[in-house]
């Protein structure tokens, strides 16, 4: 397990945390309030468990699809926060960019997901990284207005379970500039792993983490906010779900032995961790600019058009985005207005 990221302290006025998303691509937006405080964590990873289970374990949940409400309101709860009001504020007077709100995605709720090193699959990525193919979104990119990211509330700590994410803190660039050092290493990384020895297994795809050993050279940190509190990172830091520590995948083997990881997901996927299931809580959130950036890249994917059929149907049902985060629609419509004008 990597050392923890010094994530900034939170203040109600957004200007920490504004600064530190601004600089470091990655930031604490709240601590637990009051108001949050009166959420039974236990409860709500309760309710959440069978929902999954509810809905034959999918990869991840949209709200829209969540049948019991109480897990919708206390997600409002946590969402109705000055700290996160008053972040989107500080960015719209820093960047000039507009109005800043939440926005949909298409899964807000991620059950056991995870990198898995174990099996050679190390899982950096940067969820930019079709943006950077096009000029459209580069140009946009390298102004103060790309402001857009993802919002993320975990209801467990980052312990040798894996509960957040890790990141490469030199990795952000507030730019269109991905960091040589870290394209090489994905590369060698990447090339070593699709490298076929004969008939002898590629030993970087056992189970020993030998895959961990290249991204170690770029000094990965965890993020380990508390459960509940509310961070935000920028689409063009280098992340990944933490993975278990090889001692505390060897314990899980040997409860549940029949587990292992594939394309991010514990299998089987019905397989319940108990206590040590890890749940997320996502939201995108930006500005009409920084959304037009994603959304010109992600209109050249086969499946657009049932994406954006899944967030309008958050945008039209959700009280999220019909009382709590008003902006969202117009942002969102003025989003695809532009890519309808750039196209």
């Amino acid at each position: 397990m990597f050392k923890e990221y010094n994530l900034n302290k939170p203040s109600k006025n957004g200007n920490n945390s504004g600064n530190a998303f601004c600089s470091e691509g990655i930031c604490r937006i709240s601590e637990v309030t009051s108001e949050t405080k009166n959420i039974s964590l236990n409860d709500l990873r309760d309710n959440i468990e069978n929902e999954f289970n509810y809905h034959n374990f999918p990869r991840g949940l949209s709200l829209v699809d969540v049948k019991n409400k109480k897990i919708i309101k206390d997600i409002e709860t946590i969402l109705e926060s000055t700290y996160l009001k008053n972040f989107f504020e500080f960015l719209e007077n820093e960047t000039q960019c507009g109005p800043i709100s939440l926005l949909p995605l298409q899964e807000n709720i991620m059950r056991n997901y995870f990198s898995g090193p174990q099996y050679g699959k190390h899982g950096w990525h940067r969820d930019a990284s079709k943006e950077y193919q096009y000029a459209y979104c580069k140009k946009i990119m390298n102004t103060k207005k790309y402001i857009y990211g993802k919002i993320s509330i975990a209801l467990q700590p980052n312990s040798e379970k894996g509960g957040n994410i890790d990141i490469i803190p030199q990795s952000f660039s507030p730019n269109d500039k991905w960091p040589k050092r870290v394209r090489v290493m994905q590369f060698l990384s990447d090339s070593i792993l699709k490298y076929k020895y004969g008939r002898t297994i590629n030993p970087f795809k056992r189970s020993d983490w030998l895959i961990d050993s290249f991204y170690g050279i770029l000094k990965p940190r965890k993020v380990s906010p508390k459960p509940l509190e509310i961070i935000s990172f920028d689409h063009r830091i280098e992340h990944r779900g933490s993975p278990q520590t090889p001692k505390s995948w060897s314990n899980l083997k040997q409860k549940f032995p029949d587990i292992k990881i594939e394309k991010q997901r514990l299998i089987p996927v019905n397989k319940s961790l108990e206590k040590y299931n890890k749940y997320i809580i996502y939201f995108h959130f930006g500005c009409a600019i920084g959304l037009s950036s994603s959304f010109y890249a992600r209109t050249r994917l086969e499946g657009w058009q049932k994406e954006k059929s899944i967030l309008m149907n958050q945008l039209n049902n959700l009280n999220i985005f019909q009382k709590i985060f008003p902006n969202s629609r117009t942002i969102f419509s003025n989003a695809l207005k532009m890519i309808d004008e750039e196209n």
